[in-house]
């Protein structure tokens, strides 16, 4: 919280003629129109940066304006530069550093801001992320928006971040139309907004002229109609490798919309599904698209644990403590086996072929990868590095081992679980006839999965006592219990969606790295 004088401080003896500092994190530091006044000052005499974030400051309308200003006329000034080293033939043209990244989520820019935002997009030709999360945004601020981003083609945008705002289908109509065939666009985040069946389908169809690798339209008002169109794009896309519907519900025909896209997708590697009401039949449609994708690239699905689901499809019992990432892997790895058993060419069309597998080949599959992990330990080791071949930044903080789910009916108090307490597990449905091998001896020399799929899939965890710490659990434990009043008395408090934009930035805006910690020393931290 160091709030204007601080940032007039740093901006002043920092930022100002600092030609090595490129990025500066002031999330979250009650900064206002004089302290945003202070940055406006720095980037107007000179500096370098290039990544700056201003989530969740009080800069309201004004402040947002002179930032604007300052990025437009440090913009003019580096175009001025360049055409004049445009008349120079000699190939050593040094191109200035200026503002690619520019974080203001939750910052009440309101109508007036994003007005001057807007203005100072038309003459942009460096930025690549913008982010205004949280600034309540709605339909008539979205058609400015749109409106300079179609009238400025040059702009490389990558990233729009536009989560938690006021968006309905009319916005999103506006966006998609200025963005339409942008050769640089890769992320749009229109999350927690008011986007309907209309919305989705119009992102649908800029699926075919974008190559966008990241879309999430999470908790939005989007029933089974827009899920299917999106779906069906999905199914014949080849760059989209991450899709977040948290918050959709989905029926059984929706589910079997998603299993259609996931047995033709060769792209998707990040699927995320939290709080979609996703029932036992919809779970087995969709994993068996899954399972059924001879060309699958998918790393992480969170929403329900995929082990039980696998049982009922033909693939053997796995190991309880694999995750969802180390099921993934073991079907990846399945399919890379069966391919090479039978001799496939990488370049035939039969390695390349689209669409689901039969169940036959699916079972046949699976029994082949089983074995060789079981006799071959160069098998093993290729499905460990297929399992390790997956991004650390995808796993969370707290480790499963000492995880403790807290319990809570609607309307109770918490209960805190005791030391020998057990996780029950899920019971495969007793109808379905599968081959199950054991894999106690097989499996030992295995790592553990590093994390479960999510927090729903801790129910069907079971942790062996030999992997959990008691003294670190014991003492979770007892940090639960002696906050147990403070703990209820939260989990009581109707929902807001303010608190959940909290949690999002708190977890989302990194002010400080491991390095940062080690160095120790404040000025290095901004």
């Amino acid at each position: 919280n160091i709030g204007d004088e601080g940032c007039t401080a740093l901006s002043l003896h920092m930022v100002a003629g600092n030609h090595t500092l490129r990025n500066l994190f002031l999330s979250g530091n009650c900064i206002r129109r004089k302290g945003a006044t202070a940055i406006a000052g720095a980037i107007m005499h000179g500096c370098s940066l290039s990544r700056l974030h201003l989530a969740s400051n009080r800069l309201g309308s004004q402040g947002i304006r002179v930032l604007a200003q300052a990025v437009a006329e440090a913009e003019n000034r580096v175009q001025q530069l360049l055409q004049r080293q445009g008349g120079i033939k000699i190939g050593y043209n040094i191109k200035p550093v200026t503002l690619e990244e520019l974080h203001v989520d939750d910052t009440c820019l309101k109508s007036k801001g994003l007005a001057t935002l807007s203005s100072m997009l038309i003459t942009n030709f460096n930025l690549h992320t913008v982010s205004l999360a949280n600034n309540n945004v709605d339909d008539q601020d979205m058609a400015l928006l749109s409106q300079a981003l179609a009238q400025n083609k040059k702009l490389p945008l990558k990233s729009l971040i536009l989560s938690f705002n006021e968006i309905s289908c009319t916005g999103v109509e506006c966006l998609m139309n200025a963005v339409w065939g942008s050769p640089t666009l890769r992320e749009i985040k229109l999350d927690n907004n008011k986007m309907q069946d209309r919305g989705a389908q119009l992102c649908s169809v800029v699926l075919g002229s974008i190559r966008l690798e990241v879309l999430d339209i999470s908790f939005n008002r989007i029933s089974t109609v827009g899920i299917k169109a999106l779906m069906k794009s999905l199914s014949e896309n080849d760059s989209l490798q991450k899709l977040a519907l948290c918050g959709i519900p989905m029926d059984q025909n929706a589910s079997k919309a998603v299993s259609y896209a996931l047995a033709y997708n060769q792209s998707l590697e990040r699927f995320n599904i939290d709080s979609c009401s996703v029932g036992y039949s919809g779970q087995r449609h969709i994993v068996a698209g899954i399972v059924s994708n001879r060309n699958v690239k998918l790393r992480v699905l969170t929403g329900f644990p995929l082990g039980p689901i696998t049982m009922t499809l033909g693939i053997p019992q796995l190991p309880e403590d694999w995750g969802n990432d180390r099921v993934l892997s073991f079907i990846r790895y399945m399919w890379s086996h069966w391919t090479s058993a039978q001799a496939f060419d990488s370049n035939n069309n039969n390695n390349t072929v689209r669409g689901p597998a039969p169940p036959s080949m699916v079972a046949a599959a699976a029994k082949k990868a089983f074995g060789s992990l079981s006799h071959s330990d160069e098998a093993k080791i290729h499905f460990q590095n297929e399992h390790h071949s997956q991004a650390d930044e995808d796993n969370p903080i707290i480790a499963p081992e000492t995880a403790i789910l807290v319990r809570s009916n609607s309307g109770q108090n918490l209960q805190i679980p005791t030391w020998s307490s057990q996780i029950e597990t899920a019971t495969p449905d007793p109808e379905v006839a599968y081959s199950q091998e054991s894999w106690d001896s097989d499996t030992d020399s295995f790592d553990r999965s590093s994390y479960t799929c999510s927090s729903e899939s801790l129910q069907n965890v079971s942790v062996s006592a030999a992997t959990v710490d008691p003294e670190r659990r014991n003492k979770n434990l007892g940090w639960l219990r002696s906050h147990l009043q403070s703990l209820n008395e939260v989990g009581n408090l109707a929902f807001n969606n303010a608190d959940l934009w909290q949690l999002h930035q708190y977890f989302f805006s990194p002010a400080y790295t491991a390095e940062d910690d080690l160095e120790n020393d404040p000025s290095e931290d901004h």
